[in-house]
């Protein structure tokens, strides 16, 4: 444990950082809080050994800061790895628009400031819309906030004072009420002979049943339970919001998949459909889905 000295009314600590090394640091109280300050500094080397620990594990060198890209890498693996549904939206936010600003910089290094000025650089080039800007903030700052949980860092520097982050709206705040298809574009995308067979089943799925496209991309044979009644219905185990819900199958969307599983996914990927294999697969019998897991 480090050791407690005197320089006029302030009390000083020495203590040993991630490397070993001594350092001398004002602690936050005067003479005769000797004890606060004695939890002060072991909360200090508590955080360093954290801090040591965590770089040792990203392949950091002793003494040197854990950046935020380091612990970002690391931290996105880590949700990867967990398949989670946002885990690729997540790699793209903080790996195009986070880390080229404030990667450099150690974990401990980021304060409010460089988070501001992050957010009003990204407001000022106009490449993305307001939304998109909300969603690398609310990334970065559950990144920070599993820092805190680590004891990386002391506090989280995601703190902005109100306007700094944009209206939730899209860019083109017109486009959304706009972006609805009509019941003769939708027959169209379902029955056009000139688009292919896989895509036609595709936009019945995301058309006819209002599945999002991770959600059709991602269903197998076994999630269809055409003896439910009155109405098939789909099974979907992984969502959006991660909870499972079931789908009733529209008469329409059962006669395109039962003509589908009994002759177009043969003519399309060369043998009969198993339970296990994928409704649509793209033409390497992978899902087309971005972040579904089987």
């Amino acid at each position: 444990m480090g050791t407690l000295y005197i320089r006029g009314r302030r009390i000083w600590a020495r203590y040993k950082d991630g490397a070993g090394a001594w350092k001398s640091a004002k602690t936050p109280y005067l003479v005769g809080s000797e004890e606060k300050a004695r939890r002060w500094v072991r909360h200090v080397e508590r955080g360093l050994t954290a801090a040591a620990e965590a770089g040792e594990a990203l392949g950091v060198a002793p003494g040197q800061p854990v950046t935020v890209r380091a612990y970002g890498e690391k931290w996105l693996k880590d949700r990867a790895a967990l398949g989670l549904n946002s885990a690729p939206d997540d790699t793209s936010r903080l790996r195009l628009h986070a880390f080229p600003v404030i990667g450099a910089l150690g974990l401990n290094e980021v304060r409010p400031r460089h988070v501001r000025g992050l957010v009003l650089g990204m407001r000022q080039a106009g490449k993305l819309a307001p939304r998109s800007i909300r969603h690398v903030y609310a990334t970065l700052a559950t990144m920070f906030r599993t820092a805190l949980a680590d004891e990386l860092i002391d506090s989280t520097p995601c703190i902005l004072a109100r306007g700094i982050l944009p209206k939730k709206v899209d860019k083109d705040p017109a486009w959304r009420a706009q972006a609805i298809y009509t019941r003769e574009e939708v027959e169209r995308l379902i029955s056009d002979s000139q688009i292919p067979e896989d895509r036609r089943v595709l936009y019945a799925l995301k058309g006819v049943a209002g599945l999002r496209h991770g959600e059709a991309a991602g269903l197998r044979w076994r999630h269809y339970d055409t003896s439910l009644a009155p109405l098939g219905g789909l099974s979907l185990e992984k969502t959006k919001t991660d909870v499972p819900r079931r789908v009733p199958v529209h008469p329409t969307l059962a006669r395109i998949l039962a003509e589908w599983k009994l002759a177009g996914w043969e003519r399309t990927y060369g043998r009969t459909p198993t339970p296990d294999d994928l409704i649509v697969p793209t033409r390497n019998m992978r899902s087309s889905g971005v972040g579904v897991r089987p």
